[in-house]
């Protein structure tokens, strides 16, 4: 418990340093997009120059974007939470990931597996819905070859090995997806901030969910093989 506490502390130190520094980069930040934008549409650019003024705003974007994500791990609101079906959380999530460009332009399947009708939950709705965003999308952006996306849940034990309590039931959701695999030396490190594979990657998407997910008093847990695709399991507790 103590070591619990001692760890939100920290994080609410970040959080408040995250805030400032958020504060005094994106200030500047604004001022040099709309500048640019401005310049882009005045000056009529051609051939190269076009070109490196898109890349110049599509970066700013990109860091724009990063900060919004640092800040969304470093200082995440409380959970407003309210009773959902997380099996209509995760529908919606199919249905937006099915009709995303990224899909559309892979050869992947997405498929869901639920043992219950319903399976209501209090959670924040947004926060878990952005969990199962970005576990779908590091899916998908793991097989550029094509490939299954199984989604299931149910309402579960607790198998042996993970560290979540016995004397409560929890909702197991899990994301299984038929792509390259992890090896080992960065399976330690997924949910490290920053860390990542991905070339246009901020590192912060798999650190979001961790985050989201010790904040309603959950567990994730990920096993994976190069090859064997990869297995990320969600417990969130039944209240």
């Amino acid at each position: 418990m103590e070591r619990e506490v001692k760890k939100r502390e920290k994080m609410a130190m970040i959080g408040e340093v995250a805030a400032g520094m958020a504060h005094e980069i994106r200030n500047p930040l604004a001022s040099l997009s709309g500048s640019m934008q401005i310049l882009k549409e005045e000056l009529s650019l051609q051939g190269d120059n076009a070109y490196l003024m898109e890349i110049a705003l599509r970066e700013m974007d990109r860091l724009n974007t990063t900060i919004t994500e640092f800040l969304t791990y470093a200082r995440p609101n409380p959970p407003q939470k309210k009773l959902m079906d997380l099996n209509d959380l995760l529908i919606d999530t199919i249905n937006l990931l099915k009709n995303s460009d990224v899909y559309r332009n892979a050869d992947i399947h997405a498929q869901t597996e639920f043992k219950e009708e319903t399976l209501l939950l209090s959670v924040d709705p947004h926060q878990i819905s952005q969990v199962f965003w970005n576990l779908s999308m590091n899916a998908v952006q793991a097989m550029p070859d094509g490939g299954v996306l199984t989604i299931s849940s149910r309402m579960s034990g607790v198998k042996s090995g993970n560290e979540v309590s016995k004397s409560r039931e929890w909702a197991e959701i899990i994301f299984k997806d038929t792509g390259q695999g992890i090896n080992e030396g960065i399976l330690e490190k997924i949910f490290v901030p920053f860390f990542t594979t991905k070339e246009a990657g901020s590192g912060l998407g798999l650190s979001i969910v961790h985050r989201i997910i010790e904040e309603h008093d959950g567990r994730i847990y990920v096993k994976s093989k190069p090859g064997k695709g990869a297995q990320f399991t969600i417990y969130l507790p039944m209240e």
